[in-house]
């Protein structure tokens, strides 16, 4: 009788990602590739601090820092690619000190007949403020399993995820104090 369960393998991703950094504009770039080193998919996407009086993406903050998914193009949809560059932000996310918040512009100006809107609430993404019956929409669509109906929603529609608006800054000073002392995890 084995006295330690036998070691398991760790699970193998079935995409491949690498990340550059734009020189321009400071933007990141991940590039995914499937096991058969096919270019799958591309996301754009950068920290940043929003500064937002009307409270566009967060009911809870004028100011705080999120990560911001400028654009998110996946060729094969329906495989996980979308899902696996989400989970991606969420990482980047806490790695680049916007503590788990994401925001973006779900826009349907590429594929007016399947908008993306659908699958960034499913991932968890609110609509703004301005957006609640959209959300709304939104739901009786995922919930019912049908597509988004012409002229029901607008082409684009500010998103978010919300996790950490740390108004007073000691998260991220702590944050900041453990990414240096551990700098090796970053």
């Amino acid at each position: 009788m084995l006295k330690f369960p036998p070691i398991k393998q760790p699970k193998i991703s079935n995409y491949f990602v690498y990340k550059i950094k734009s020189k321009n504009t400071g933007a990141f770039i991940y590039k995914m590739f499937n096991r058969q080193g096919n270019f799958v998919g591309e996301m754009t996407a950068y920290p940043e601090t929003i500064h937002d009086l009307n409270r566009q993406f967060s009911p809870n903050a004028d100011s705080y820092r999120s990560f911001y998914i400028k654009r998110l193009n996946v060729f094969d949809r329906h495989k996980g690619a979308g899902r696996a560059f989400i989970n991606i932000a969420r990482k980047e996310s806490l790695r680049n000190f916007c503590l788990g918040n994401i925001h973006l512009i779900s826009s349907a100006r590429m594929d007016m007949e399947n908008p993306p809107h659908i699958f960034y609430r499913k991932m968890g993404f609110l609509c703004s403020k301005y957006f609640k019956l959209i959300e709304k929409y939104l739901d009786e669509c995922i919930q019912n399993h049908t597509r988004i109906e012409k002229g029901k929603c607008p082409l684009d529609i500010p998103m978010y995820i919300e996790k950490d608006v740390d108004l007073s800054g000691k998260k991220q000073a702590a944050f900041y104090e453990m990414k240096i002392k551990f700098h090796y995890l970053f």
